[in-house]
């Protein structure tokens, strides 16, 4: 009885052992096989299992933060497009051996491959070479070029234009742009980057520091991760309880939930409208202001001038952080480079190019209406879709449907507001007494409601 008391603790740590090594083994495997991966941003926007630190390109450092593994070479499969079924989101991002859905496959996937440091550029010489004027960009997924091909991304951009522009000169300009960056991110990584001597430090934090700063009425203080204790240390590195509590607590379909609770949040706009709307009057005093007005002074104590981008699309919910941003370059003489309204300027461009392409110009009835009332037409170019696929509207009004997809089709019959028929553009006409803000989106699933 002694040897069975014994023995039993000891069979039933080996096998614990032989469990966990099972788990892992299992995670390297479906790694190792995997030839595209969807882009995971783990815990930064939904839930994910644990085998996905496996997959993930990101990992914590504990100096910077959430930050990219050096060495890496990973090919995504295009994720920024239509979705043709939430369903097969959700198992994307949940599932040990996702499959990718048929209306992924047929879009070009992009590679991304990172440097001994863990950023998207060649490895880089700490000294600089004699006559070399070098660009250091700090930003998160816009600077990384999420979606694109390296020579893609606007740091090489800039790179190739100015060589073109001053051929006898010899520029460098390095990418330290980091996926789901923040300004806290880059108060971190500031001092590394300035070891590289650089003449001008490129400040490219935004869109993901946007929603503390809409909120945010008073500057908080950094946040300090609690201190671990041993029974956490000790779970946090065994997968195998993790995996369990994966399957015990995950609800299926979350991502897919995730996504139309942010299709129907009523921040949300369309993309012909330049929304400049921040609620915050506090804006310019957060923490945000105040982590990118002190890398300004860090960059210029070390001899570096310093250019301020706010990278945000047009439509997005709110603009407070440019307001941040251009009180810092207001109060240090900074330059300050507004991607949105260039976005917006270019986009209204190829648009108004299009539709004299296609001969949709407003119509004189259509642009004048009932009295009293407001007209809109809704257009979306399906021409690449081929002659099967119809699509639908739906928004925040009564008539866009109430943001019930596939239930209020649009026309390429020339009816119901349609211009010019059978030309792949589908559109539909709707008269409102007041629209205020229209916030819609387009579908073309085969199912109302779906």
């Amino acid at each position: 009885m002694k040897k069975l008391i014994i023995i039993s603790p000891v069979a039933i740590i080996l096998l614990i052992v032989v469990a966990e090594c099972a788990v892992r083994g299992l995670y390297a495997y479906v790694t190792w096989r995997t030839e595209k991966f969807p882009l995971l941003y783990e815990s930064v926007y939904w839930d994910v299992p644990p085998w996905i630190q496996y997959r993930s390109i990101l990992y914590y450092d504990p100096d910077i933060g959430l930050i990219m593994k050096p060495r890496v070479t990973r090919t995504y499969v295009n994720l920024f497009g239509p979705i043709g079924d939430l369903t097969s989101v959700d198992d994307l991002f949940s599932a040990l051996l996702p499959t990718i859905p048929s209306w992924v496959t047929s879009r070009q996937p992009w590679h991304l491959k990172t440097n001994a440091m863990g950023f998207r550029d060649d490895d880089i010489d700490r000294q600089k070479r004699p006559g070399t004027f070098r660009i250091a960009v700090l930003g998160d997924s816009w600077t990384v070029g999420i979606n694109v091909e390296c020579q893609h991304t606007y740091p090489s951009r800039l790179a190739d234009f100015l060589r073109g522009e001053f051929p006898h000169g010899r520029f460098e300009v390095l990418n330290f742009g980091a996926i789901g960056a923040t300004s806290s991110i880059g108060t971190r990584l500031l001092p590394r980057v300035l070891a590289y001597q650089p003449d001008v430090v490129v400040l490219a934090y935004a869109a993901n520091d946007e929603s503390q700063v809409a909120q945010e009425t008073k500057p908080v203080p950094a946040f300090a991760p609690p201190p671990v204790l041993l029974s956490g240390w000790v779970t946090s590195r065994l997968e195998l309880p993790k995996m369990l509590t994966w399957y015990r607590t995950h609800r299926s379909g979350a991502v897919a939930a995730m996504i139309q609770q942010d299709v129907r949040r009523s921040h949300g706009g369309s993309s012909n409208d330049l929304n400049r709307s921040c609620g915050n009057p506090h804006a310019d005093e957060t923490s945000y202001r105040i982590a990118i007005d002190g890398l300004v002074g860090m960059a210029r104590e070390r001899g570096a001038d310093v250019i301020l981008v706010y990278n945000n699309v047009p439509e997005f919910f709110s603009h407070c952080t440019l307001r941040a941003l251009t009180r810092v370059a207001k109060d240090r003489g900074a330059p300050l480079i507004d991607a949105s309204s260039l976005l917006f300027e270019r986009g209204a461009a190829i648009e108004r190019s299009l539709e004299r392409e296609r001969n949709l110009v407003p119509m004189p009835d259509s642009v004048e209406g009932p009295p009293g009332k407001v007209t809109v037409v809704v257009r979306v170019d399906m021409a690449v879709e081929g002659p099967r696929r119809r699509p639908f509207v739906m928004g925040n009004a009564p008539q866009l449907g109430g943001f019930e997809p596939n239930e209020v089709p649009l026309f390429d019959d020339g009816t119901h507001g349609d211009q010019v028929a059978n030309d792949g553009v589908w559109e539909r006409e709707f008269i409102f007494d007041s629209p205020g803000t229209l916030i819609y989106m387009f579908t073309d699933g085969d199912r109302a409601g779906e």
